[in-house]
């Protein structure tokens, strides 16, 4: 898989891509967990939950816009 810019994430909310960036903000809130993540192009917001490796650092997730 290749990387996708957080600019072209737009069209691709519910699929599963690739993004590369640093993490501006994390919002924990036990089960679920918000993420703010940056690149060159923008920023996406990461929705993360205990059920699918919340405390596991480098697993994919689906980008949902904010």
């Amino acid at each position: 898989m290749s990387r996708t810019l957080i600019a072209q994430t737009t069209g691709q909310i519910g699929q599963t891509v690739l993004v590369q960036g640093f993490i501006d903000v994390v919002r924990n809130h036990g089960k679920i967990a918000f993420i703010d993540l940056h690149d060159r192009s923008g920023i996406v917001q990461v929705v993360a939950t205990a059920a699918r490796g919340l405390s596991a650092p480098g697993r994919r997730a689906t980008p949902r816009r904010h």
